[in-house]
């Protein structure tokens, strides 16, 4: 996504650009600065370090007025804009110290996740807005795509409840269930979707909790056969199986914990 960094000193440059350029090339700045800060820059769970490859503070933006038009413009989250912007916070209650242990236990950690899950859960498909002309509304493959990304929240949000390495039996059953939702909306995905553009995130972060081999297979088969495959497809395969067969010899590269530290062996900069 470094090719996003301009779009960020054009929007520090020019704090009205959003109001005077024609509305499309507006929503399509918009959502591409939300991907660089909310979801390319947090690909797995664990320390969030400052990056030259993340939007400064100077360069901050409210996209408010734009965000709800966005829903039905942009192709990186489709109509889940608001599910993406759920991607910061988790992150950072992954990262909140617990007072007690184990971490799941703690009061305050416990409370925090719970006031999560309730924004995630909350979520509901956006209505075009009102006005002259108003777009057609998501299809049922976007609305399926948004659907999974929201099972791919729910799944990082319990690991984040967890802390790293497998999660406890009780967290893990939960996962489990999720995990079988979720893999069930994302064969109701038709191969031809474009909606497919908008699933990068929630497929590694779901994809690392899957650990049952013959599941694992039926993942990759389900979104490997869709008919505009993005190049970084084939490199999510290849790291995938990498990081589950990592899995396999050390439980403390399971799911998006897993993921960070699994790269950071591995020297791979992900760019979603």
């Amino acid at each position: 996504m470094q090719h996003l960094l301009p779009c960020c000193a054009l929007l520090a440059s020019q704090n009205n650009l959003l109001d005077t350029v024609d509305e499309d090339c507006a929503c399509f700045i918009a959502e591409q600065y939300m991907f660089l800060s909310n979801v390319n820059s947090h690909i797995g769970l664990g320390p969030i370090k400052d990056s030259n490859s993340r939007p400064t503070e100077n360069q901050s933006l409210d996209l408010s007025p734009l965000s709800y038009r966005a829903y039905y413009r942009g192709r990186c989250s489709g109509c889940a804009y608001e599910l993406f912007e759920m991607i910061p916070p988790i992150a950072a209650f992954a990262e909140k110290p617990a007072m007690s242990s184990p971490r799941h236990l703690d009061p305050d950690i416990i409370a925090e996740f719970h006031s999560l899950e309730q924004q995630v859960l909350l979520w509901v498909v956006p209505a075009p807005w009102d006005g002259t002309g108003p777009p057609n509304g998501p299809d049922a493959d976007e609305i399926a795509a948004a659907i999974f990304q929201q099972m791919g929240l729910l799944i990082t949000l319990r690991c984040a409840l967890n802390g790293p390495g497998v999660p406890s039996p009780p967290i893990q059953d939960q996962i489990s269930c999720c995990l079988s939702e979720a893999r069930r909306v994302l064969k109701t995905i038709s191969p031809s979707s474009y909606a497919w553009g908008t699933l990068l995130w929630s497929l590694f972060h779901i994809g690392s909790c899957i650990t049952v081999p013959k599941e694992q297979k039926d993942y990759i088969a389900t979104f490997m056969a869709m008919e505009n495959k993005l190049p970084v497809c084939t490199s999510m395969v290849s790291v995938l199986s990498k990081l589950w067969d990592a899995i396999g010899h050390d439980g403390g590269f399971y799911g998006p914990y897993g993921i960070k530290r699994f790269l950071a062996r591995e020297g791979i900069k992900p760019s979603l």
